[in-house]
């Protein structure tokens, strides 16, 4: 399990290193390629009496007009922490919101490096271990989303365990232009 866990550590490491160290060269490229692109298209589905809206979600979306899409692997609250074992850390153990902000904040940087920005996501996963503290603290992806006027598709996923037991939540995303 710890390999595992450096394993994707590493992984995620060298993609956001690699992101990194291209972001300049690859700016112009992805403001070139931006500027030929149109706009997605959605198509909201849902039932007459659209309960999703509540939660600033569609129950389906016929989404066209794109030419790439971008899958973001689980994100988390994982922190590099030399003290830790694994040298990895959860940044704010046991504190679904904290998480759920930390989370949301890492989903924004990655975005901007794909030359994305929170209107480009069209699903989004969410795995909690403690599905009551999730809907407690549903306002704050709520609001967050609500930034970018849209309200793509989505699922709440209660979970046992994640990586560590003092993640509370994990989010998954993908994203179309």
């Amino acid at each position: 399990m710890k390999r595992t866990i450096l394993s994707v550590f590493i992984m995620t490491t060298l993609v956001m290193i690699s992101c990194t160290s291209n972001a300049d060269k690859k700016s112009k490229e992805v403001n070139d390629s931006n500027e030929q692109q149109s706009e997605i298209k959605r198509q909201a589905i849902n039932p007459d009496n659209d309960w999703g809206a509540g939660f600033e979600m569609n129950q389906a979306e016929i989404i066209s007009g794109f030419s790439e899409i971008i899958k973001f692997s689980g994100q988390t609250s994982l922190v590099p922490d030399t003290s830790a074992e694994m040298g990895l850390g959860v940044k704010y153990p046991g504190d679904q919101r904290k998480q759920m902000e930390f989370i949301l904040n890492s989903i924004d940087n990655l975005l901007e490096q794909a030359g994305m920005e929170r209107k480009n996501i069209i699903h989004v996963n969410f795995y909690t271990t403690e599905m009551e503290g999730f809907l407690e603290n549903y306002d704050v992806y709520s609001n967050w989303i609500k930034m970018a006027n849209i309200r793509p598709t989505q699922s709440a996923i209660g979970v046992n365990q994640l990586v560590s037991p003092e993640m509370k939540l994990e989010i998954e995303v993908t994203g179309a232009r």
